[in-house]
C-alpha cells in the first residue's frame, strides 16, 4: 500500500489574492458552519459588507478560504470550499487558497480541513493572548507551513465517497426534517384559517408580564444549581415550542454564588418566555413552558416572561406565538440594524393573541405534537449519522483504518 505523507500545506495548495477590480461579482460570502461558504444576505437575512467590493478577494468554484473570526463551533476558525457558487467575493481578512498539485483531491480536503488534526496544526500557530475584534492572530506564512497528512490520490477519492456517502444520509435527514416543519406550518395556518368561533384579544388580556433575571451565559452551568435558566439564545437555536422541564438538561442552572440571597418570580407549567433580541427576524420566538414539576426555573436575559390569565390547552400558545400569524404583528415593531429587539411595552399593547375554543385547542396542539415527535425521530437519526461521520473522519483521515484500492 502507498505510503501516507506529512507535507506542509503550502506544498499542495497556493494563495489566492485576486481582486474584484472590475466588479465580475456582487456575490458577497460568509463562512457558515452548516452551510459552508454562502451568500451573506441569504445568511444573515440582510446585507453586511462593505460598499466598495473591488478591494474584495474574487472566489472561483472549488477554491478554499480560511476565516480567522473564532467561535464556539470552530475555536481555530474554519475552512470551507466554494461549492454553490461559480464565483464570490471575501473579505481580504480571509485566507484563500487553491490547489497546486495533483496529487490533491479538492473534495477530500473539504472533510480534512474539518478534522481534528488539523485544527491541532492551527493552533499551534495561534500567537497566545493575541485575538483583534474577534479574529485569531495567524500570520499567513505560518499557516502554509502547517503540517498536513496526505494520502495517495486514489485513497483520498475513496475516503471522500465513503464520507460523501454519509453526509447524503444527513443532507437527507435535514430535508425530511424541513418538509415537516413546512407541513407542520400549513396545518396550523389551516386551522388559523377554519371557520371556528375565533377570539382574537389584546395580549394585554391574555397575559401578564413577569420580571426575568439578566444573568449571561458566564453565570449559568449545565451541572447543578438551585435555579434553572431559560436564556435567549437558547430559545432561539435549541427549544421547540414547548419544552418539558423536569429532568431536562439542556436547560442551565444559575451559579449558585450568582443568586444566593436574591429573589425571583418562579415560572409555572403554561407560562411562555418570548427572546426579545436576536440577529435576526427570530426575535419573538418563543418556548412554552411543561412539566416543571418541582425545578425552580426562572426566565433569563433578554427574554419575556408571560403569565397566562385565561385557561388555555396546554402547548396551544407555545404554537400560537411561533406560528407565522403571530410574528407578522412582530416584523413592523422590531427596531435595530445589526441586532434586532423587541420591546415588552409594544409586545403588550401593540399585538394580539388569536385562539379557539378548548376542544379545538387540543386537537391543533395534539397534531402539532405528533410532528415535532416525528421532527425529534429524525433529529436522533440525524445525530447518530453525524456521530458516525466524525468516527470515520477520525480514523480515515489519520490513516489509522486504511481503505481497499
Amino acid at each position: 500500500m502507498s505510503e501516507w505523507k506529512k507535507v506542509k500545506l503550502g506544498d499542495l495548495f497556493e494563495r489566492v489574492t485576486r481582486k474584484n477590480t472590475n466588479l465580475e461579482s456582487d456575490n458577497v460570502l460568509t463562512i457558515s458552519a452548516q452551510y459552508g461558504l454562502i451568500n451573506q444576505e441569504e445568511f444573515f437575512n440582510k446585507y453586511v459588507a462593505g460598499k466598495n467590493l473591488k478591494n474584495y478577494y474574487l472566489l472561483k468554484k472549488g477554491e478554499f478560504a480560511y476565516n480567522k473570526s473564532y467561535s464556539a463551533g470552530y475555536p481555530m476558525g474554519a475552512t470551507k470550499m466554494l461549492e454553490k457558487y461559480d464565483e464570490g467575493v471575501v473579505s481580504t481578512l480571509y485566507i484563500c487558497f487553491r490547489s497546486k498539485s495533483d496529487l490533491v483531491n479538492n473534495e477530500y480536503f473539504k472533510y480534512y480541513f474539518e478534522s481534528t488534526q488539523y485544527y491541532e496544526e492551527l493552533s499551534k500557530i495561534t500567537q497566545e493572548g493575541a485575538r483583534n475584534h474577534g479574529l485569531l492572530n495567524i500570520n499567513v506564512d505560518d499557516f502554509f507551513d502547517i503540517q498536513v497528512i496526505l494520502p495517495p490520490i486514489k485513497e483520498q477519492e475513496k475516503i471522500m465517497k465513503i464520507l460523501k456517502n454519509v453526509e447524503y444520509l444527513i443532507s437527507m435527514n435535514k430535508q425530511y426534517i424541513q418538509n415537516i416543519i413546512k407541513v407542520k406550518e400549513k396545518i396550523f395556518d389551516n386551522f388559523l384559517n377554519q371557520d371556528f368561533e375565533w377570539k382574537n384579544i389584546p395580549f394585554s388580556e391574555v397575559f401578564d408580564i413577569i420580571p426575568n433575571n439578566s444573568f449571561s451565559r458566564d453565570k449559568l452551568n449545565y451541572k447543578k444549581g438551585t435555579y434553572k435558566n431559560i436564556h435567549y439564545g437558547d430559545i432561539l437555536t435549541k427549544y421547540n415550542e414547548i419544552i418539558n422541564v423536569e429532568g431536562n438538561d439542556d436547560i442551565p442552572f444559575i451559579n449558585n454564588e450568582e443568586i444566593k440571597d436574591k429573589e425571583y418570580v418562579i415560572l409555572k407549567d403554561g407560562d411562555v418566555i418570548i427572546a426579545d433580541t436576536a440577529e435576526d427576524e427570530s426575535v419573538g420566538r418563543a418556548v412554552e413552558l411543561r412539566n416543571i414539576q418541582c425545578e425552580k426555573v426562572l426566565s433569563g436575559l433578554h427574554t419575556i416572561a408571560c403569565r397566562p390569565k385565561l385557561k388555555f390547552v396546554s402547548g396551544y400558545l407555545g404554537f400560537y406565538i411561533n406560528s407565522k400569524e403571530y410574528h407578522k404583528q412582530l416584523i413592523h415593531l422590531m427596531q435595530g440594524i445589526k441586532v434586532l429587539g423587541i420591546t415588552k411595552n409594544n409586545i403588550k399593547t401593540k399585538t394580539t393573541i388569536k385562539f379557539p375554543n378548548l376542544e379545538i385547542q387540543h386537537k391543533i396542539t395534539l397534531i402539532m405534537e405528533n410532528s415535532n415527535e416525528k421532527i425529534k425521530l429524525l433529529e436522533r437519526k440525524m445525530e447518530e449519522y453525524e456521530n458516525i461521520k466524525k468516527g470515520l473522519m477520525q480514523k480515515l483521515l489519520t490513516g489509522k483504518v486504511k481503505v481497499n484500492v
